[in-house]
């Protein structure tokens, strides 16, 4: 949809998202089922010398193999390209669309295995535990340094917007704003980090006239 038939990327991924849950809800009937498999049981409960979670373990290895990728191989810098400037990275003798076909399939890929440890945290496959949550990896992703239009970001970046968006709603919650105000609080951090990252790109536009 979005290399061949030109889909906006956000649109697609909202519609695809929304196909996926309701086909979720189709298969299991909408009841969450328990899960009682000693391998994900492990995973998503056990602490290694019984202070760290195995599954934030997984997310750290995660984290270091991605920024491997990202800053020391070839790959990892077509995708900076590709994301900055698709038409100059193809007039250059990358293909954007393969780098954007593998990086689809890879998301597909890393939600399956955040689904499957959360699912493995609260011992129960639920079909709406990770609904709505593209807006707060978006927010997260931008507060980290990462630009909404492509070409800019890592993964320490990444990993700085999720501790400063996790520390945002445990201090909402410490000083016992509702849930409505915290979703309205939500919204406005995202436009707040829109707003950042817009400033970012019009000063990086300003200094490359210059």
């Amino acid at each position: 949809m979005v290399n061949y038939l030109k889909f906006p990327t956000f649109i697609a991924t909202l519609a695809m998202a929304s196909i996926s849950q309701g086909i979720a809800y189709l298969v299991s009937g909408g009841l969450n089922l328990d899960i009682n498999d000693k391998v994900l049981n492990f995973i998503g409960t056990e602490r290694l010398g019984g202070f760290l979670p195995y599954s934030f373990i997984l997310s750290m290895l995660a984290l270091v193999i991605y920024a491997i990728i990202l800053n020391k191989t070839k790959f990892g810098r077509s995708i900076c390209l590709v994301g900055g400037n698709p038409e100059a990275s193809r007039l250059a003798g990358l293909k954007p669309k393969k780098v954007s076909f593998i990086l689809f399939v890879n998301a597909s890929a890393m939600a399956c295995i955040g689904g499957t440890i959360m699912s493995a945290r609260i011992k129960t496959a639920t079909c709406s535990g990770l609904s709505g949550s593209q807006f707060t990896g978006i927010t997260a992703a931008i507060l980290g340094g990462i630009s909404f239009g492509g070409g800019n970001g890592g993964m320490m970046g990444a990993l700085i917007g999720i501790m400063i968006l996790n520390v945002f709603n445990n201090g909402m919650q410490l000083i016992g704003l509702t849930s409505y105000y915290q979703t309205v609080a939500s919204g406005l951090l995202l436009i707040l980090a829109l707003c950042y990252d817009r400033a970012m790109e019009i000063g990086k536009m300003k200094r490359a006239l210059k």
